[in-house]
């Protein structure tokens, strides 16, 4: 821990009931920081990073087909994270396979998984904010556009924190089309 970011020091908690999943190098260190800084701006207080927030989620091992691995790894997550309440995670692509692969491979998490952006919305309608100036573009990622579920919470955030309106660019585009996600999608 001596060699974490202030931030992260801040936010370790040994039983935190809402966790930050960073996962095992899914998510760049900076992106991280600036996650936590920002929910440091928003007073949210609940938000806590523990042992098991760099577990791998066997992601790898699913885009490779190794079956009896993924699993194996799948129950490993599972019971790490059977005291936690909520995870918060920061890539698309683990939101998607907590949501849909894990279930769809008999595995039942406790923990509510959400995105960050479903995290801090609710936090910053309810905050006063200064806008920031500048135009801003965005690509709503495939794994949250291909769940039933989702709401574009995205753009609903940079549209409250911003001065000028988003730019969707996948609006703006009909060649934009689906990368794969890393193989572990069909287009």
């Amino acid at each position: 821990r001596a060699s974490m970011s202030t931030a992260r020091r801040r936010r370790w908690r040994s039983d935190a009931n809402v966790m930050l999943l960073i996962g095992s190098g899914e998510v760049e260190t900076a992106q991280v920081d600036d996650f936590l800084r920002v929910c440091e701006q928003l007073e949210e207080a609940e938000l806590g990073i523990g042992e098991a927030s760099g577990i791998d989620l066997g992601v790898g091992l699913w885009q490779a087909g190794f079956h009896d691995d993924f699993l194996r790894q799948a129950k490993a997550v599972r019971k790490r994270l059977s005291g936690v309440q909520h995870l918060v995670v920061l890539s698309a692509e683990a939101l998607h396979v907590l949501r849909n692969v894990y279930p769809a491979h008999g595995i039942k998490l406790v923990p509510n998984a959400v995105h960050s952006t479903e995290f801090l919305l609710p936090f910053v309608y309810g905050a006063i904010l200064d806008r920031l100036p500048g135009r801003v573009a965005f690509y709503e990622p495939c794994h949250s556009l291909r769940n039933p579920r989702a709401v574009p919470v995205g753009q609903e955030l940079l549209a409250r924190v911003l001065e000028e309106t988003p730019l969707d660019l996948r609006a703006d585009s009909s060649d934009l089309g689906c990368c794969g996600g890393s193989g572990c999608l069909k287009e």
